[in-house]
């Protein structure tokens, strides 16, 4: 809806603001009669749907207007057919407010038949305004009948009291709420796990035929991925080359007319992305090669833009018609992204609208935090690494799903201005990939396995593979990280992320401060003498994980556990070993953790047969914000068992300045709580 027009009867002189779409109107005059503050409201062009039985819209005003009212008319009649007057106050405000009244009476009346039919308009009359008096106003809408948000006063100090019933009044004053579901579309697909009993390491750049000619080239191609497969892998990029993957895919293929077995002695998974550019080459190649056992998966497009969607979305359709049984793969860019980059206002609104819309059923994104000025050589992480983390974890949870996450093995120049990524050290790579498990993700990924050629200028240098097809001193520390990943497979496979908390004195942006009711019964603290650990917990089956990271890249840390029960003590190997109740102090150097199996005894989660999203109630319906219930509420604090304990989806609503705190518009959007029930919670400003 929006206004049409100021009637020249109105006492409102009138200005309006086309980029914000908001009208301000000040009262000139108000007689009682001749001359009212009114505003005319466009003609509806069909029937509104019965369900929105709400007149609703955003305002500030300079006055408390106690009296207002609704003419409604039928424009092929030419005359008002029914005068309503609003129940409620517009109160004065100089915030925007939404004024929301019920008009459900109305909707249903057999006598008035309100927005049943084209043709039907309204004038609104605000006639408690005074002479002087002025409003803005926008978003004007026909919506559900819910509530306004109750205003609240919070207090920063000690306690305030938020009771969930005040938020879960309808428009009318009388009934309860009833929750709303965002009607979003069935997701296409479900994330399928590719790689059989080993967990997902993916090489981005990882064999080609540069280095073998004639019939040299199918022993070459067999050599490269023998070491691909040596180095830990166990799914890899397809080649350029639809052929040269059908012979990776199925044995005793030829290439250059030399019969070969080029998967031989490996137990490597591919991502094809070769022979997919169009309908007919889709059909043709998916038909061809989805029945192979060595099949993960199919790749739809790399980084996108908000425009690419619909593109994508195509792909992944036509896919769909010839194989339903593997992967999607479309690589996502990351939250430090320049949002025109994206296309959005919000990075959490990219993932949402990319799982909403291209539905390829699960998140992969890339981020390379570990970055070097090009001036003084200085090495440094990205500050919201782990915020990247905390927004995608949730939203993978949000839609039972899984994610997958990178490291960066390459040196290069193609960073921000004035910042390269310097060349790769073990221990930098440790903290991008254990934090990555450390979140729960479900697939390792490192860009890049064999070095690029230089191409726009950039440049590439001290890769796994360089560019004469050498295993540098890179591919060592790859090997030493995926071994380690392997040993640990009965840990991080089918690992349920459960929620994390760090020690730092100045909490990650976008994360949350650790607090002793985070940690599992018998955990009574975990501290460290350095800048701070995360501390994460992961469920498996009916294992339950502790996971302590040490994420500073340059310094070792010496972290104590205080515990009151005896726990095992996951090694590197993975094996265990018990370990008493008590003190424990552990040297911890950079990516590297200490992990402990704390329970071999919880629930097993359920597994849903459909997305989150179909099962629980939430809120999306402010512009650009995705609104739930959220643990990471008070500013970092953790707060537990807050509201329904079933409800997993969390809020990404999270707080970015310096002191942790959050700001009360912040406060009322992270408390919206969608619930049946009445409850109450109590919210600790601390």
């Amino acid at each position: 809806m929006k206004i049409s027009e100021i009637p020249l009867t109105s006492g409102f002189s009138s200005d309006y603001d086309p980029e914000t779409d908001t009208w301000t109107l000040t009262c000139e005059t108000n007689d009682g009669g001749a001359y009212l503050p009114v505003i005319r409201l466009n003609t509806i062009t069909e029937q509104v749907p019965d369900q929105y039985t709400s007149l609703c819209f955003d305002y500030r005003s300079t006055d408390d207007i106690n009296t207002i009212d609704m003419v409604m008319y039928k424009v092929f009649l030419g005359s008002a057919t029914r005068t309503y007057e609003f129940d409620r106050t517009m109160k004065a405000t100089d915030e925007w407010k939404t004024f929301r009244v019920d008009l459900a009476a109305q909707r249903t009346a057999t006598t008035v038949r309100f927005l049943n039919k084209a043709g039907q308009y309204q004038d609104i009359r605000f006639l408690g305004l005074p002479v002087g008096g002025a409003i803005q106003i926008r978003n004007i809408r026909y919506d559900v009948n819910e509530f306004p948000f109750k205003d609240l006063s919070i207090s920063y100090e000690g306690e305030s009291l938020i009771e969930a019933e005040d938020f879960n009044g309808a428009a009318d004053t009388k009934a309860g709420h009833s929750s709303r579901h965002n009607q979003l579309p069935e997701l296409n697909t479900f994330y399928t796990h590719p790689t059989g009993k080993y967990f997902p390491i993916y090489a981005w750049g990882s064999v080609d035929f540069e280095g073998g000619k004639g019939d040299e080239a199918p022993a070459f191609l067999q050599k490269q991925y023998q070491e691909l497969w040596d180095c830990g892998f166990t799914i890899t990029q397809g080649t350029a080359w639809p052929g040269v993957d059908k012979a990776f895919l199925f044995d005793g293929q030829e290439i250059n007319g030399v019969k070969i077995n080029l998967r031989e002695g490996t137990e490597l998974s591919m991502i094809c992305k070769a022979g997919l550019s169009n309908y007919s080459e889709i059909q043709s190649t998916v038909s061809s090669v989805k029945s192979s056992d060595r099949l993960g998966g199919w790749f739809i497009m790399d980084e996108p833009h908000r425009k690419h969607f619909p593109q994508m979305t195509q792909k992944v359709n036509w896919i769909r018609e010839f194989d339903t049984e593997h992967i999607l793969y479309g690589n996502l860019l990351n939250i430090s992204t320049d949002m025109s980059a994206i296309g959005f206002t919000s990075y959490d609104e990219y993932v949402h609208t990319f799982m909403r819309e291209v539905g390829t059923g699960f998140i992969s994104y890339d981020y390379y935090p570990v970055r070097q000025y090009d001036d003084t050589k200085e090495i440094y992480i990205e500050p919201d690494f782990f915020n990247n983390l905390e927004i995608v974890s949730k939203l993978a949870k949000y839609y039972h799903t899984s994610f997958w996450a990178f490291a960066h093995s390459v040196a290069s120049n193609c960073g921000k201005a004035g910042v390269s990524y310097p060349t790769p050290e073990e221990n930098h790579m440790r903290v991008q990939i254990f934090g990555n498990l450390a979140y729960g993700a479900q697939g390792v990924q490192y860009f890049t396995y064999k070095c690029p050629n230089p191409y726009d200028g950039y440049t590439y240098y001290d890769a796994p593979i360089d560019v004469n097809n050498e295993k540098t001193p890179v591919w060592y520390m790859v090997q030493n990280i995926n071994r380690d990943i392997h040993a640990l497979t009965w840990v991080f496979l089918g690992a349920e992320f459960l929620r994390a908390g760090h020690t730092n004195a100045e909490t990650p942006v976008g994360c949350t401060r650790l607090t002793k009711d985070m940690l599992p019964d018998g955990i009574n603290s975990v501290t460290s003498d350095g800048q701070g650990v995360c501390v994460s917990l992961l469920k498996n089956g009916k294992n339950l994980f502790m996971m302590v990271l040490n994420g500073d890249i340059h310094n070792a840390q010496k972290v104590t556990v205080e515990k009151e029960i005896a726990v095992k003590r996951v090694l590197m190997d993975g094996t265990t070993e018990a370990e008493a109740a008590g003190s424990k102090e552990y040297e911890l150097t950079p990516g590297h953790f200490v992990l402990y199996l704390v329970s071999e005894d919880e629930p097993e989660t359920e597994v849903a047969d459909v997305p989150f999203y179909e099962t629980s109630d939430y809120r999306d319906d402010a512009d650009d914000v995705f609104i739930t219930p959220d643990q990471n509420a008070s500013g970092g604090h953790y707060i537990s068992a807050m509201g329904d304990p079933r409800w997993n989806g969390y809020s990404v609503i999270l707080p970015t300045n310096g002191d942790r705190t959050i700001s009360r518009e912040e406060a009322i959007s992270n408390w919206v709580l969608c619930l049946t029930i009445r409850l109450q919670s109590r919210l600790i400003w601390m």
